[in-house]
């Protein structure tokens, strides 16, 4: 049976229909932001026009049987494609290939770094001079001889060769991006970034709800503030902001709410979670609170534990990628059968692979070894120069990860390696999901494994923000416990003795 409002979600609803002003609801994991934001929107009078903006189709989806018929359910990207159209007054194409085809066809070396590159350029808001229409164009990054060395800095991007010829050839790749996408080509990206940086005619409402605010980037914003004729209405949780490292905003919440001089409204009770898990919660978030009816619940420690102690349904999650793979290939070693989520995780480890063997001119897999050992210590060395110990991480992680594999692929050569990343890094269904914490935000399970709790925070984060999304990963990871939580550690498993 669905809660009846709580005092603070019909709190929520009453100012969606009595107040003119922009309100922002901060809403603790498990507290159903979302049935308090459709409860909002149905209370509003048909009269009123309402966009709302989901995080990704499968949100929208669910979001439009449940709106009134006076709201329009999209994703930002769905918006954007819809505007850049209105801008060219062309049928738009949508080519996922786009930036492959254009590094062919301009024939750009290092097809790999220089596509990943461009995304980043897009997600940044960076226009390369001389782009098509660029004058006419809000920039949120214009100079490359500042944003292309940060940009190699803060993401996984080879720094070998990046030269003023390179960051050339990257800034060709945009420009050609950005005059395919007049002609009417797009892809994923261009559907944010040319609507957003060219000024395109977005869709507007009397009203725009914008849920998951923690994870709207910068440019995004831009397209938000096209669309609210009157006010907004946002939802998210400062305490679940864990995609920096995609381009969204650490401090979103407070830009969204400062921007639209928002009210704040609070939902402190988590109805996902048991009492245990919501008082282990607490030791982040102090606010979060437990519902009148929920179950006592478990959370248990567990030095020792065996393969045994889990069972079909299972989410086993880590910090980093590296435990969870290690382990993965325990339980396949055990005949347990399981998947790594991440897809874009694995494609991006083959990545890695390729390059790496193109380097090298061969696809013997001990060299390929010693080669990753020598550019992962390249590469952490010029991260650490420049104090960069975010990328150090990452690197250590990735080649960790990519030693495992290699240790379990059953073969000497590369497409050995290359054929386990794929079997293992998956979205498929399997009895038993390993997972890094950002992997399983918006997911919950009834019995959460949190592998090597001890990996956080992770030694390389800074203070300040860094160390404060530590804590939300950590926090993230608790609450998608819906009946048991277990902390487990990969030197505490046991395996029973074979006969």
């Amino acid at each position: 049976m669905p809660h009846p409002f709580t005092s603070q979600q019909q709190a929520f609803v009453d100012a969606m229909l009595h107040s003119e002003g922009s309100i922002l609801m901060e809403a603790v994991a498990g507290s159903g932001k979302t049935t308090t934001m459709v409860g909002g929107a149905n209370a509003l009078p048909e009269s009123t026009s309402i966009i709302a903006c989901a995080f990704n189709k499968r949100n929208a989806d669910a979001l439009d049987q449940v709106m009134p018929s006076h709201a329009t359910c999209k994703t930002m990207n769905g918006l954007g494609h819809k505007a850049w159209g209105r801008m060219t007054g062309k049928r738009l194409a949508l080519e996922t290939s786009k930036t492959f085809q254009l590094v062919k066809r301009l024939e750009l070396w290092d097809f790999a770094d220089i596509m990943l590159a461009s995304r980043i350029a897009k997600s940044a808001g960076y226009i390369p001079e001389g782009a098509m229409g660029g004058a006419n164009a809000r920039a949120l990054h214009s100079e490359g001889e500042e944003f292309w060395p940060q940009c190699i800095d803060d993401h996984l991007i080879d720094t070998k060769g990046r030269d003023r010829a390179w960051m050339n050839a990257a800034d060709d790749l945009v420009r050609a991006s950005i005059k395919e996408a007049w002609q009417g080509s797009i892809d994923f990206d261009d559907q944010i970034y040319m609507t957003a940086l060219w000024g395109a005619p977005m869709d507007v409402a009397d009203v725009v709800i914008v849920d998951e605010v923690q994870d709207i980037s910068p440019i995004q914003r831009v397209m938000i503030h096209r669309m609210a004729k009157r006010r907004l209405a946002g939802a998210g949780d400062r305490n679940q902001a864990i995609y920096g490292f995609r381009g969204a905003s650490f401090s979103s919440m407070d830009e969204f709410s400062h921007e639209w001089n928002c009210t704040e409204m609070p939902l402190t009770v988590c109805f996902r979670c048991p009492q245990e898990v919501v008082r282990e919660a607490q030791q982040l978030v102090p606010h979060i609170e437990w519902a009148d009816d929920a179950p006592q619940g478990l959370v248990q420690h567990h030095e020792k534990w065996t393969i045994g102690d889990l069972r079909s349904g299972d989410v086993i999650i880590c910090r980093n990628n590296k435990p969870a793979v290690s382990l993965a290939f325990a339980l396949l070693r055990q005949g347990v059968h399981c998947t790594v989520l991440g897809r874009d995780i694995g494609k991006n480890l083959i990545r890695q692979v390729k390059k790496i063997a193109d380097r090298l001119g061969t696809t013997d897999l001990l060299e390929w070894r010693k080669e990753l050992d020598h550019w992962t210590a390249n590469e952490c060395g010029v991260a650490r120069a420049k104090f960069n110990e975010g990328k150090v991480q990452n690197l250590e992680d990735r080649r960790d990860t990519l030693h495992i594999f290699a240790e379990n692929c059953g073969g000497d050569g590369i497409e050995h390696l290359i054929a386990a990343i794929e079997r293992l890094f998956s979205d498929s269904k399997a009895p038993i999901t390993l997972s890094t914490i950002h992997k399983v935000k918006g997911l919950e399970f009834p019995r959460v494994f949190f592998l090597d709790r001890h990996l956080l925070p992770s030694k390389y984060a800074n203070g300040g923000d860094q160390l404060q999304q530590e804590d939300n990963l950590v926090y993230v990871g608790i609450t998608r416990a819906l009946e048991e939580l277990h902390y487990i550690t990969s030197e505490g498993l046991q395996y029973a003795p074979s006969n």
